[in-house]
C-alpha cells in the first residue's frame, strides 16, 4: 500500500526516547515503522537474534558458499582435495549445529 499521508506527534524528549528504543528492540524498526504497527495493533516483538548475530551467521553462510564453489570447480577440473572436502564438510555441519541452536533459542 503506498503510504502517501503524514501525520505529525508532539512528545517530549523522554517519550521520544522510549519510542526509538522500543523501535529498535523490534528488530531495527523506524519510529514509523514502528508506530504504524502499533497503530495498527500488530504484535511487535523482537528478532530472536540480534544484529550482530545476524552478521556473524550470514559472513558464514557467505564463506561456506565460497568454499562450497572454491570445492565444486576444483572438482570439475579433476583436482579434488580430500583434506577440502573434509574441511567443508566439518563447516557444514558447525553451521547446522549453530543454527538449529539459534532455532531451538527462538522457540523458547
Amino acid at each position: 500500500m503506498m503510504k502517501s499521508r503524514r501525520i505529525h506527534l508532539r512528545c517530549d524528549d523522554e517519550t521520544l526516547k522510549v519510542i526509538e528504543e522500543k523501535a529498535a528492540e523490534a528488530g531495527g524498526l523506524t519510529v514509523s515503522a514502528y508506530l504504524r504497527a502499533c497503530g495498527m495493533r500488530h504484535r511487535i516483538t523482537p528478532p530472536i537474534l540480534s544484529a550482530e548475530e545476524r552478521r556473524e551467521i550470514a559472513a558464514s553462510v557467505a564463506g561456506f558458499g565460497r568454499n562450497l564453489n572454491q570445492l565444486s570447480h576444483a572438482g570439475n577440473i579433476g583436482r579434488v582435495d580430500r583434506a577440502a572436502v573434509e574441511q567443508l564438510r566439518k563447516e557444514a555441519s558447525d553451521l547446522v549445529r549453530r543454527l538449529t541452536a539459534l532455532m531451538e533459542r527462538g522457540r523458547n
